[in-house]
């Protein structure tokens, strides 16, 4: 595709990148020839913006690259995400975090899962979490493309609640139709500091469902777990009534009725599975249900 339109643009946001420079450069290269690149460093805390824009002043595919310096903006990854969402001018866009790879099969077949699917907002494949040891696959969630929103965001909340990963989180490296785009939340979840960016990607994710589904593809994104990645500071998963607030706040994308009978459809099985969890502990240690000893 050198010398051609590009479809989507892919966002990097850079932060003290110089660990990941080579894996940069090698996927960038990978992606020139089929998307538009933008390199960005909000805060240019080393060198690494200017040392792969040496290394690639001579490609052929130059023009298809966007380079970003250093500007005012809030603290966080987040901010810098929604910094270059708003600048997208093509069809469509993704973010793609400095320690990942992805290669081109990624942006193809989202670009064509999206043409097929018209009620489609977003495209996503399996995610390779690599590092740390161990390696994992994890596939993309089917009943994220149904055509009704309620039974997407149904599945999303059950899984959330109920059944666990993969969940909502990897959906951020998707392939979005910018037509559609939204930004990720910057508020206060628990009383966390909003700079972590703490589950923003899954409120994110949660909310585009609501109004466009999730479709699969067959291509496979690497994400690299490590103890410096933003995600690693995180507090452990929860649902206090903090966040569970926040969840139900993305759901603007469903009527009031069909969000409160949703709601109220999975807080009921999550009390009747805690009133059985219950019962199978009171039975474990000798007592009736109703507080007595057995016998």
């Amino acid at each position: 595709m050198t010398g051609g339109a590009r479809r989507t643009t892919v966002l990097v946001p850079l932060h003290r990148a110089a660990p990941w420079r080579e894996r940069v450069l090698d996927t960038v290269l990978q992606l020139l020839p089929v998307a538009r690149v933008v390199l960005s460093d909000a805060t240019e805390h080393d060198d690494t913006l200017d040392q792969l824009a040496d290394r690639l002043t001579q490609h052929p595919d130059r023009a298809a690259l966007e380079l970003v310096g250093a500007r005012p903006l809030d603290p966080g990854w987040v901010a810098h995400a929604n910094d270059l969402q708003r600048s997208v001018v093509t069809e469509f866009c993704m973010w793609l975090p400095q320690d990942d790879v992805v290669g081109p099969d990624w942006v193809r077949a989202g670009e064509r899962a999206l043409d097929a699917r018209s009620d489609a907002v977003l495209a996503v494949g399996a995610l390779r979490l690599e590092g740390e040891g161990s390696t994992e696959l994890l596939a993309p969630i089917d009943a994220y493309a149904a055509p009704a929103a309620v039974d997407r965001v149904r599945a999303a909340l059950r899984r959330q609640f109920f059944t666990g990963p993969p969940g909502l989180g990897h959906a951020f490296r998707g392939v979005q139709r910018a037509s559609a785009r939204i930004p990720l939340p910057t508020v206060t979840v628990d009383g966390i500091d909003p700079a972590l960016g703490w589950k923003a990607d899954v409120l994110w994710a949660l909310r585009l469902l609501s109004h466009g589904a999730f479709v699969p593809i067959d291509a496979v994104y690497r994400k690299t777990v490590h103890a410096a990645s933003a995600s690693h500071r995180w507090p452990g998963e929860n649902l206090t009534p903090g966040f569970r607030a926040r969840l139900v706040e993305q759901l603007d994308g469903l009527s009031d009725a069909e969000r409160l009978a949703l709601v109220t459809e999975l807080w009921d099985e999550e009390a009747a599975r805690l009133r059985r969890r219950v019962q199978v502990l009171e039975s474990r240690d000798g007592s009736e249900p109703d507080g007595t000893t057995a016998g």
